[in-house]
């Protein structure tokens, strides 16, 4: 379908862009609504309010309404607006005749029910001329009346049928220049007349916005201001959906004006600037106009010729502006010259008619006071590079822009785009048309937004419940993306209207002085009740976001295996690959926003190239967007582990063989070396051929009770359930288990084929061996253990008896060599874990430490030495353990030649 160019119209000076619907109001009330709200009333709104007009009572005018009459009284002669009214407008004429009729019957079938503006136009300007005759006559607006309807309607003065009059005049006729009637009938946001083609996309775009301080905001501040000076004309912004990019792209005219002393911002008001605000799509890649191409010959003849030559077949035409991109990459150096003036020239026409579709302005933009400056916002402006390159221009090049807008186009004194897009560097780089270096804005995750808008919303102290939010890790990462950050607070917002959360003391009589014991006295049930909330904000507000970015036309389980798919591509491909890994997919990730790219250019003529994938991201994309996280409400793991959980799982998923509804094979990249090699900081051997060998990951397991050896009821039928259920080489799922909290064994149990992977979680790795020791990883195997297992009948009446008796027997053998108790933590350890893989049927089992990511590389590095230099041979594995950092972005570099 072709874009939908739509204005709210004729709104106020000042009418925010709110929900137009107005409740009704009690009959007493009607009249007034409030002195304020009447002023401030939208086209609509006003519209709305008088259909309810009761005529018997005072009606008030707007201020638009006063404002037109003021101009129509003071011109000598109106023209005609359009040929023909538009269907809305015809609704509009429909709604306006019920009112009158309040005041005059008319028939059924009548005349003026068909009128053509030029007949309200005509009927205005006659009215003028017998007003000015003969001034001691009836008023100007009933005469204007009296020849439309061929009638004088009851009380002809009254103020009802005034302001029908005012919507008869605004629908038919012309009675300003350009920028007049974009000052006049334009919404005002921003600090700037706003013209769009997409009002729904402005609704999420509103709301509180939060000036950060941080290098993205303040490059985009220091452009506004006109400081950088190698893109004054064009800024691209580029990140991650949801970044914040076209928020902060609306807030220009504010940086603008902030960049000028106190005295000149005093002189500046919202009817100095205009803010174009247009959303693109695939469809303008069709854009073409005749009457444009025809005054660039010597580019018609060149694409008119490549055509016949070779692109017959593939394009019906060549008159495109998609074709002319084609064009550009098959000719001489000589002959694009005249194709990019040709592009310019395209470029000029398209914003020229969505400004036109968006103001119902037909005439000329030629205005004797223009705007001081008029930024054109591009939004998903790679869904057209053509569009790019060509406000990408040189300002000393013929085919520039700004140049082509003078003239009856000629509406600001100075003209500055912004493209925004989801697209990252890599993409905005290969659409560019400039020479030289190029650094785009790049939008990073922002961990002051969410602060900034809690402080704004419930003030310096949010509620004691709210505060405990960001304890649930996934929602602490989640926050970090802008408008995850925005929507979450708008639901907790929404939520305090109905719910007042409290918190009990628990907390604080836990932490008394009075406690002398080692345990809590009270439940912190409050405290996991606001953990839990956070968790459910998480569904709600990743459901929210996949329906608002460039992901909504894919199934949740699709855009969740792209995802995984893409972080294994990325952290396997070869260094070379690292550049263009997503070749090969279906759907770009790159486009949809979910990864980013930069390419930093080196002295040497290389470039560095880095593919992240932020926090936020991995919890959405591990949460299926909302549709598989509830985990993320469970109360029984501790927060970091669910969290690492999430990840574990998400890493898992890019092995899984089922992928968009077809069986992937699995390839030798699958190995349990070229995974742990991808994952994990620490360096292991290749000797590990063992297969990640599964079709997919079952939703994250939680343990009600404590897997480990002194539990023995519960481990008798946990060893049984994940027996029958997940064990075996050949079972089709992998999975993760949360432990229960403060087991003394692993936090989390993986497993995929015949590997079992053990992971503790931890906030640093400062006990690595301890750690280690408690999973049952050590210098050497357990010959005792190992025999007994391999001995023992799973399946048994009696297996809870016999793992009684030898931990019986192993704790009389270790308090007789007066072993210390770290040695009987390993016995626990070797037993459960010989246990699990038998169960499982499994051949090795990894041991995995998942810490959160430090701050500075040079704690990163101290941890990993730690773990690097503590080796273990237990289970089949003969390294040392997988260290993976989780709680930032997962990211790779590498150096390309270009």
């Amino acid at each position: 379908m072709p874009e939908k160019v739509t204005m709210k119209r004729l709104r106020s000076l000042s009418a925010p862009v709110k929900n137009s619907k107005k409740k009704k109001a009690p009959p007493s009330e009607s009249p007034s609504k409030s002195a304020k709200g009447v002023q401030n009333e939208t086209f609509l709104e006003t519209l709305d309010r008088l259909g309810e007009a009761d005529v018997n009572r005072a009606f008030a005018l707007p201020r638009w309404a006063k404002s037109l009459l003021k101009t129509v009284k003071a011109k000598d002669e109106l023209v005609t607006k359009k040929e023909e009214f538009t269907g809305e407008d015809k609704e509009i004429i429909k709604r306006i005749f019920g009112v009158i009729q309040k005041f005059l019957e008319i028939s059924e079938g009548s005349p003026v029910f068909g009128l053509r503006p030029e007949q309200y136009t005509g009927a205005w300007n006659t009215a003028k001329k017998q007003h000015a005759e003969n001034k001691s006559g009836n008023p100007l607006i009933p005469t204007f009346l009296l020849n439309v309807l061929y009638a004088t309607p009851k009380d002809p003065t009254n103020r009802i049928l005034t302001c029908a009059a005012v919507f008869l005049l605004e629908l038919s006729c012309q009675m300003d220049d350009f920028c007049q009637h974009v000052r006049r009938t334009c919404i005002k946001k921003y600090g700037s007349c706003l013209i769009t083609n997409n009002k729904p996309e402005l609704k999420w775009l509103s709301g509180k916005f939060i000036v950060e301080k941080c290098d993205e905001i303040d490059s985009i501040r220091g452009w506004a201001g006109g400081k950088l000076t190698r893109t004054e004309v064009t800024l691209s912004i580029g990140g991650e959906s949801g970044s914040g990019k076209t928020r902060a792209a609306l807030q220009c005219v504010r940086f603008y004006r902030k960049s000028k002393t106190p005295q000149e911002r005093r002189t500046l008001s919202a009817d100095h600037f205009l803010i174009v605000y247009l959303k693109v799509n695939g469809e303008s890649n069709k854009h073409w106009n005749n009457a444009v191409a025809e005054k660039h010959e010597d580019a018609m003849k060149t694409m008119e010729r490549l055509w016949v030559e070779g692109w017959r077949g593939s394009y019906d035409t060549y008159k495109t502006a998609e074709f002319l991109e084609i064009c550009m990459r098959k000719v001489t150096e000589s002959e694009k010259h005249a194709l990019r003036s040709l592009r310019a020239a395209l470029c000029h026409h398209w914003i020229c008619r969505r400004i036109a579709e968006g103001t119902q302005f037909k005439s000329s933009f030629e205005s004797k006071n223009p705007f001081k400056v008029a930024f054109i916002v591009l939004d998903e402006v790679a869904a057209c590079p053509w569009l790019y390159k060509a406000v990408n221009g040189v300002s000393t090049d013929g085919e520039y822009v700004p140049a082509y807008f003078s003239g009856t186009t000629g509406f600001a004194r100075k003209y500055r785009f912004i493209c925004v897009s989801t697209a990252s560097d890599s993409i905005f780089r290969d659409m560019r048309s400039t020479p030289g270096a190029f650094e785009p804005v790049t939008m990073k995750p922002s961990p002051m937004l969410y602060e900034g808008l809690m402080t704004k919303t419930f003030g310096k102290s949010p509620l004691s419940v709210f505060a405990a939010l960001p304890k649930n890790d996934c929602f602490a990462k989640l926050v970090l993306n802008r408008r995850c950050a925005v929507m979450a607070v708008e639901v907790m917002e929404a939520l305090t209207f109905n719910v007042k959360p409290v918190l009990s003391a628990a907390d604080d009589m836990n932490n008394s002085h009075l406690n002398w014991t080692e345990h809590d006295l009270f439940s912190l049930t409050d405290a996991e009740g606001a953990y839990a909330l956070a968790g459910f904000l998480v569904c709600l507000v990743a459901a929210k976001y996949k329906y608002m970015n460039a992901a909504q036309n894919l199934d949740h389980d699709e855009a969740k295996a792209i995802v995984a798919k893409g972080i294994r591509a990325v952290l396997c491909c070869k260094e070379k690959r690292l550049g263009d890994v997503f070749s090969g997919f279906p759907v770009n990730p790159l486009k949809l926003g979910l990864f980013h790219t930069t390419f930093l250019p080196l002295e040497d003529g290389r470039q560095e190239v880095t593919i992240s994938f932020s926090a936020a991201q991995q919890v959405m994309a591990a949460t299926a967007y909302g549709s598989g996280a509830l985990f993320t409400t469970n109360i029984t793991g501790g927060a970091f582990e669910v969290f690492s959980a999430s990840i574990f799982s998400l890493y898992l998923s890019g092995y899984s063989t089922d992928c968009f509804g077809k069986t992937i094979k699995v390839a030798t990249r699958a190995s349990l070396s070229a995974f742990i090699h991808s994952v994990s900081a620490t360096k292991v051997g290749d000797k590990y051929e063992n297969i990640l060998k599964h079709s997919s990951v079952s939703g994250i397991l939680f343990a009600s009770h404590s897997i480990a050896t002194g539990e023995c009821e519960p481990l008798d039928s946990y060893l049984n359930v994940l027996a029958e259920f997940l064990g075996g080489e050949d079972n089709g799922q992998a999975f993760v288990l949360v432990n229960s909290r403060s087991s003394p064994y692993a936090d989390l149990i993986a497993k995929s084929g015949d590997i079992l992977f053990l992971i503790h979680c931890e906030e640093c790795a400062d006990t690595t061996t301890s750690d280690l020791a408690t999973m049952g990883f050590s210098s050497s195997d357990n010959s005792a253990v190992d025999t007994f297992v391999e001995s023992l009948d799973m399946k048994g009446s009696n297996l809870e008896e016999q793992l009684g008796d030898f931990m019986v027997k192993g704790t009389q053998r270790v308090t007789g060599n007066r072993t210390t108790m770290d040695s009987l933590r390993l016995l626990r350890g070797k037993l459960l874990t010989r246990l699990l893989m038998k169960a499982l049927a499994c051949n090795v089992a990894v041991p995995v430490l998942m810490c959160r990511e430090p701050k500075d590389d040079p704690k990163k590095r101290e941890w990993r030495e730690t773990v690097q230099n503590c080796r273990v041979q237990s289970f089949g594995w003969s390294d040392p353990a997988a260290l993976l950092f989780v709680g930032g972005s997962i990211e790779r570099s590498t150096i390309i030649s270009v």
